[in-house]
Formats: structure tokens, sequence, C-alpha cells
């Protein structure tokens, strides 16, 4: 996580039973590095280590190019 405010707006959010991780979908650009898509991604956040993952890049790395949501 870089620490900023997301930029954009949360479109869905689910909560772990435990409580610890977030998953979300955003369109903001500026919640990890290098998002670059303009599309909506799917993110964990890890409540015990405020880490913030993006979730739907491919197998290489490459960015989605189209909206992502939870499933």
């Amino acid at each position: 996580a870089l620490g900023n405010a997301g930029n954009g707006k949360v479109l869905s959010v689910q909560i772990s039973p435990n409580g610890r991780f977030v998953t979300f979908s955003d369109t903001s650009s500026n919640l990890v590095t290098d998002d670059r898509n303009n599309f909506a991604d799917v993110f964990v956040k890890d409540l015990s280590t405020s880490q913030i993952l993006r979730l739907n890049l491919s197998s290489t790395g490459s960015q989605a190019n189209n909206d992502s949501d939870l499933a």
C-alpha cells in the first residue's frame, strides 16, 4: 500500500470470516505502484499488516484490459 486514500471509487467489498482481510474492487489508480490500466481492479488488504495487493494480474504480471470485479 502506498498509504494514500484512493482516488477512485469502491465498487464492491467482502470481508473474510476472521476479519483480517478485505477484498474489494476499486477504480483508483493510486493504491498500488504502476496501476496504469484505467480499469477497475481487485485488491486485498491485510488489516494486520496494512499491505494491499492487486489480485487481477496475469501470471506474467500484465494488467487487466477490462474492468474486474469480485466473483
